[in-house]
C-alpha cells in the first residue's frame, strides 16, 4: 500500500487543486513514462554491470547521466514546464537507445525494440491532431532502421562477455520482456485513466443532471410563484372588493335610514345579509393569510396528541347554523379512533375547508357523513358528502391544478376562491399525512386523510 501511494505520488507531481484535467491527464502520462524510463534505465545500469563491470563504464555513465535528466523532468513538471518535458523526453528516450544500441552494443541485442514502443509514447504525451506526434513517430521509425540494418560502431570490443551467446540471448529476451511489460504498464495506465476519466464524466453527467433538475425546480417554482402572485391579484380583485363593496352598499343603506324608513323586517335582512358578508369575507382572509404562510414556508408545526370527540364537537357547533339553513343532515360515525396526532390549528382549518366545501355543494335536504377509522397504523379521517360532484378532481387525488381552476359556484351561487384545498393538502403534507379526493358528479365526493398514528 506505501509502494502504491509513493508511485501515485510520483505520477501527480506537478498536479495541484487548479491544474485543468486535461492539463493533468498529460502530466500524469508524462510521469508514468518517466517513472517506467527510470526503472528501465536503473535495470540495464545493474544488469551491465553484472555482466562485464570493465566494458560497461562509458555505458553506465551515459545511463547515469539520463536518469539524472529523468530525474530533472519531476522537477520540470513541478515548475509546470509540461510542453518542455514532454518535447525533451520524447527526444532522450530513443538517443539513449540508439547511443547503446548502435554506439556501445550492437543490433544483436534486440535494444531497438524499444523504438516501438517509444513510437507510442507521443500518442499517449500529446493530441493525436498535433503534428509534431508523427515528427516524434517518424524519428523512432528512421532510428530503428539505422539500427536495425546497419551495423554500429560496437565501442565495446568483442572480446568482452557482453558478446557471450548466452548473454545476448538474455539481453534479447530482456528487451522483449521490458518492452511487453512496458507496454503492458500502459496499457493499465492508459485503462485506468479511461476508468477515472469515465467516472469523472459520470460524477459531471450526475452534477449537470442534478443542476437541471434544480433549475427546473427553480424554474417550476418561478412559474409557481408568478400564477400565485396573479391569483393573488384576483382574490384582491374580485374576491375581496365584491363582498366589501356589498358591505358598504348594505352599511350605506342602513345609515341612511332616516329617510329610507326601512321595515325591521329589511333591517334584519340587511343585517343577516352584513353577517354572512362578514363571515365569508373573514373566512376568505383567514385562507389568504394561512396560504401566503404556507407559500413562504412560515408555518411551525406542533403535532400533539387531539381527542377525535373534540375535535366531532368544534365542526357540530361551528356548522350547526349552515347545516340548518340547507336541511343537511349531518351523521357522524367514529370507530377504532379515540385520538389523532396531528397540529390542532391546521387540522382544524383542513376540516372546516372540507365540511365547508361539503355544505357549499350540497342540495337542500342533503347528508354530509364524518367517518373515522384505524387501518394498519393509520388514522383515516373521512367526509362524505352526497353534493352535486366536480370534475375538477382526479380519481388519484387533489391535483395542483386545482390551485389554478376557477372554484365552481356552491348550489346556491356560493364561490369560493380555490385556495382551500390548496392549504388542506399542505397542511396534511407538513403533517406526514396523505389527502385523496374522489368526485362523480351528481353522486357527490369523498375526501379522505391518512395521518400516522
Amino acid at each position: 500500500m506505501i509502494s502504491i501511494k509513493i508511485i501515485s505520488n510520483i505520477i501527480n507531481i506537478g498536479i495541484d487543486d487548479i491544474t485543468k484535467e486535461d492539463y493533468s491527464k498529460t502530466i500524469r502520462a508524462t510521469n508514468f513514462c518517466i517513472f517506467v524510463s527510470i526503472f528501465n534505465s536503473i535495470f540495464y545500469v545493474i544488469t551491465g554491470n553484472l555482466i562485464d563491470y570493465k566494458n560497461s563504464v562509458n555505458g553506465n555513465i551515459i545511463m547515469g547521466i539520463f536518469i539524472i535528466i529523468l530525474l530533472l523532468f519531476f522537477y520540470f513538471n513541478k515548475l509546470k514546464m509540461y510542453t518542455f518535458t514532454k518535447v525533451t523526453l520524447l527526444l532522450l528516450l530513443p538517443a539513449i537507445i540508439f547511443i547503446e544500441s548502435f554506439v556501445f552494443l550492437s543490433r544483436v541485442f534486440y535494444l531497438q525494440l524499444y523504438f516501438f514502443l517509444f513510437a507510442l509514447a507521443p500518442f499517449i504525451l500529446f493530441d493525436y491532431q498535433e503534428k509534431k506526434v508523427y515528427f516524434f513517430v517518424i524519428l523512432n521509425m528512421i532510428l530503428f532502421y539505422i539500427v536495425d540494418y546497419h551495423v554500429g560502431y560496437g565501442i565495446i570490443p568483442k572480446e568482452s562477455f557482453f558478446y557471450n551467446n548466452q548473454i545476448i540471448r538474455i539481453y534479447k529476451t530482456t528487451s522483449l520482456i521490458g518492452c511487453f511489460l512496458s507496454l503492458m504498464a500502459i496499457i493499465i495506465f492508459l485503462k485506468k485513466q479511461a476508468h477515472d476519466y469515465q467516472k469523472l464524466l459520470e460524477e459531471k453527467i450526475t452534477t449537470i443532471t442534478l443542476i437541471n433538475k434544480i433549475i427546473s425546480d427553480k424554474n417550476k417554482k418561478m412559474l409557481k410563484t408568478s400564477m400565485a402572485r396573479d391569483k393573488l391579484f384576483t382574490i384582491i380583485a374580485h374576491d375581496l372588493k365584491s363582498p366589501i363593496g356589498n358591505f358598504l352598499n348594505m352599511l350605506n343603506v342602513v345609515s341612511g335610514d332616516s329617510k329610507l324608513k326601512l321595515e325591521e323586517a329589511e333591517k334584519e335582512k340587511i343585517i343577516n345579509e352584513l353577517k354572512k358578508s362578514a363571515e365569508k369575507t373573514y373566512n376568505l382572509l383567514t385562507n389568504l393569510l394561512d396560504w401566503v404562510r404556507v407559500f413562504r414556508e412560515e408555518i411551525n408545526i406542533k403535532r400533539e396528541k387531539l381527542d377525535i370527540k373534540n375535535i366531532r364537537t368544534e365542526i357540530e357547533q361551528l356548522y350547526i347554523p349552515a347545516f340548518n339553513s340547507k336541511n343537511i343532515e349531518f351523521i357522524v360515525n367514529i370507530k377504532n379512533v379515540e385520538y389523532i396526532y396531528a397540529d390542532e390549528k391546521m387540522i382544524s382549518t383542513v376540516l372546516r375547508n372540507i365540511i365547508s366545501n361539503s355544505i357549499k355543494y350540497s342540495r337542500n335536504g342533503g347528508k354530509i357523513i364524518f367517518e373515522t377509522d384505524y387501518i394498519n397504523g393509520n388514522v383515516i379521517l373521512r367526509v362524505i358528502d352526497s353534493g352535486i360532484g366536480t370534475e375538477i378532481f382526479s380519481k388519484d387525488g387533489i391535483e395542483d391544478k386545482i390551485f389554478f381552476e376557477e372554484s365552481e359556484r356552491g348550489t346556491e351561487g356560493e364561490k369560493g376562491t380555490g385556495l382551500g384545498l390548496v392549504i388542506c393538502k399542505e397542511f396534511i403534507k407538513l403533517n406526514n399525512g396523505k389527502i385523496s379526493l374522489t368526485s362523480k358528479v351528481g353522486i357527490g365526493t369523498i375526501v379522505e386523510i391518512i395521518l400516522p398514528d
